[in-house]
Formats: structure tokens, C-alpha cells, sequence
């Protein structure tokens, strides 16, 4: 019994918070590609490094 009810609550909260760190994800691209300044930031970073 205590192995089924184990299992049970397992595989739920597994898909519910998988599902909140995809839409961060998403989130953080759509910004990047919608803010046409933020891309001209990182491209400053690695060359400052190279100098």
C-alpha cells in the first residue's frame, strides 16, 4: 500500500513544475529577441573580454 501511494503523488507534481521553469524559458528568449539593445550588450561583453 505504502508503494502505490508513493507512486501516485510522484508523477503528478512532476509535470506541474516542469511545466512553469519552460515558460521562464520562453520568457527570457521572447525578451531578448523583442529588446534589440539587449543583443548588442552581450556581443559588448565578449569582446571586452577579447581585448
Amino acid at each position: 500500500m505504502a508503494s502505490t501511494s508513493t507512486t501516485t503523488p510522484t508523477p503528478t507534481p512532476t509535470p506541474t513544475p516542469v511545466l512553469p521553469p519552460a515558460s521562464s524559458s520562453t520568457n527570457e528568449g521572447q525578451q531578448i529577441i523583442s529588446s534589440p539593445s539587449s543583443q548588442p550588450r552581450v556581443y559588448r561583453r565578449p569582446f571586452n573580454e577579447l581585448r
